[in-house]
């Protein structure tokens, strides 16, 4: 059992390696963005992003300084969600200029958000309004974002698969132990993911493999 169990574990690392190595997303977003949440996650704010191949949901607020009546007004925009599907690529995340009170104004009435690819067209992406009625001070976006995408709501975020747990397994090379609380089921499991994650490539040299196994 030990052994059918490590040869899972191998072959989850292999696949799970292969597939960091090759399929990431960039997405690159404008100063006037300010980040709040990467799919569910709290994370630095940062103008380019990497993110695992796939589904993907981003929470930011537009966060600028702009004239009003001669004076420095800060504006902050509702928290808005864009959740979104590419495939080892970079994207960008586009928003209007906004200098004047008036284009605040005309943004929280109907925000312009688009997601574009490296060739500068629109890819595919649903995008909403993370709202909440009352006091906004000390809002818990990681609850709210928890509860939104449990809806049914236009911009929530269902990835396809989420692998239960952490990958613990050691190094291909040298390894001697395994984490206890990954049974071969758990493993068997992650290892059909990673291979539906990875390249076309990366599952041929994986076929290869275990053709050298037998």
């Amino acid at each position: 059992m030990y052994s059918s169990f490590f040869r899972y574990s191998t072959l989850v690392t292999l696949l799970c390696s292969a597939s960091s190595a090759l399929a990431d997303v960039t997405i690159n977003l404008p100063a006037s963005a300010k980040v709040l949440l990467v799919n569910e996650q709290v994370v630095d704010d940062s103008q380019k992003i990497t993110l695992k191949d796939g589904s993907n949901q981003v929470v930011f607020r537009a966060a600028v300084t702009v004239r009003n009546n001669g004076e420095d007004t800060y504006y902050e925009s509702p928290a808005h969600i864009v959740t979104f599907t590419a495939h080892d690529q970079v994207v960008d995340l586009v928003l209007p200029t906004l200098r004047t009170s008036a284009d605040t104004r005309d943004f929280s009435r109907n925000p312009d958000i688009n997601i574009t690819g490296a060739d500068g067209k629109s890819i595919a992406f649903t995008t909403d309004t993370l709202e909440k009625s009352g006091f906004q001070w000390g809002r818990d976006f990681e609850v709210e974002i928890e509860r939104y995408n449990a809806s049914n709501a236009k911009a929530a975020w269902h990835p396809s698969s989420k692998p239960v747990i952490a990958l613990t397994v050691g190094s291909i090379e040298g390894a001697n132990a395994t984490d206890p609380n990954v049974t071969p089921e758990i493993a068997e499991s992650m290892l059909h993911y990673w291979y539906s994650q990875a390249s076309s490539e990366t599952q041929q040299r994986f076929k290869q493999y275990l053709l050298e196994q037998e």
